[in-house]
Parts: structure tokens; sequence; C-alpha cells
């Protein structure tokens, strides 16, 4: 259903299981088993009707040098070839196939500071 596609689900699930936090331990990571059967979903889908997928597939295959938090050499060149076909974005295949620092675009993307469409952050009121 194109519907459950769309929202920011996508975005959520890779910043959750993003294999370079942005912010704490990188002790606190998703299990890679847990972070390859997400990745092995989001690319059984038409990536380019799911909002933030293809970004989410980035955050969840980066490479960071960390055989404990690096997927299989197999699966991250599935998600290269997926992103190559699909957005040509060479940062994104930068971070898919080298030890890199995100661009200032993508980290502003990754921390949310636009925050997806139906995402909203309410002020607390005691």
């Amino acid at each position: 259903n194109p519907e459950n596609l769309r929202g920011p689900w996508a975005w959520s699930l890779g910043r959750v299981g993003a294999r370079v936090p942005l912010y704490g331990s990188v002790h606190k990571t998703v299990s890679v088993g847990k972070v390859e059967h997400w990745i092995h979903q989001l690319l059984h889908l038409d990536l380019s009707l799911v909002e933030g997928g293809a970004f989410a597939v980035v955050q969840l295959a980066r490479l960071t040098g960390d055989r404990a938090r690096d997927v299989s050499d197999s699966l991250r060149q599935q998600c290269i070839e997926a992103i190559r076909s699909r957005e040509r974005s060479l940062p994104w295949l930068k971070l898919l196939s080298e030890v890199v620092q995100m661009e200032g675009s993508d980290q502003a993307k990754a921390f949310g500071d636009t925050l997806p469409v139906g995402l909203q952050v309410r002020e607390r009121k005691d």
C-alpha cells in the first residue's frame, strides 16, 4: 500500500539504526543483525516511494571501519547499487564506500533540523 510508505518512519529508522551516531557512544548502536534485517526490508520496497528511504539505507549501511558496527560487505554493495540507481548522490555513495564524515547538508537532514512531513515538535506545558 503506497500510503504506508509515506511519513517519517524511514527517517526515524535510519536515525535509530545509524552506524555512526550523531551523538552518544558507539557502544549504544543497534546490533548489526537487526540493522541488516531493516536494510533488507527497505531494499524490498520501491525507495523512490518511501519518504526518506534512501537516506535511511545510507545511515544503516554507512561504512565505519569498525567490524563490530559495519554491515556485511555484500549487503553494503546492494545498498550502493540501490542508491546509485535511484539517487545518484555521490556524497551518499562515498558514505557507503569510504570512512568519511557526513557533509553539512546531510548532517542537518540526519539531525532533523527540517523535520519530515508529519513530525511535529510540541512545546511541553507543565
